[in-house]
């Protein structure tokens, strides 16, 4: 049974189900209620199955591509911390990052 508030990861071989069984988990209903993600309150990420694709990036920034959203957050702050010229809309958007993040 799955703990409300833990974080689980699937893993096995190449060919094992993972990719069918994360499938299936999205649109299925068991016999003992609903299995699907709460609204707003976790997301589940997916990388493409190309062990080559990431070769270039840390484990933690593939990690985050997973969650497209975050990690548009991740390059647009990159970018933004990268200019000589740090604007006040700048700083105004980094702290609604911020903020939002609290939420």
């Amino acid at each position: 049974m799955f703990t409300p508030g833990n974080c689980y990861g699937l893993i096995g071989a190449n060919g094992s189900g993972k990719s069918t069984f994360s499938r299936f988990w999205r649109v299925s209903r068991t016999q003992a209620g609903s299995v699907a993600p709460r609204e707003k309150k976790r997301a589940i990420s997916f990388l493409k199955q190309d062990q080559f694709a990431y070769d270039e990036f840390t484990v933690l920034t593939t990690v985050i591509m997973g969650h497209e959203a975050a990690y548009n957050i991740i390059k647009e702050k990159d970018a933004i911390y990268a200019k000589p010229d740090f604007s006040d809309a700048d700083g105004i958007r980094t702290a609604n990052w911020s903020m939002n993040s609290r939420t």
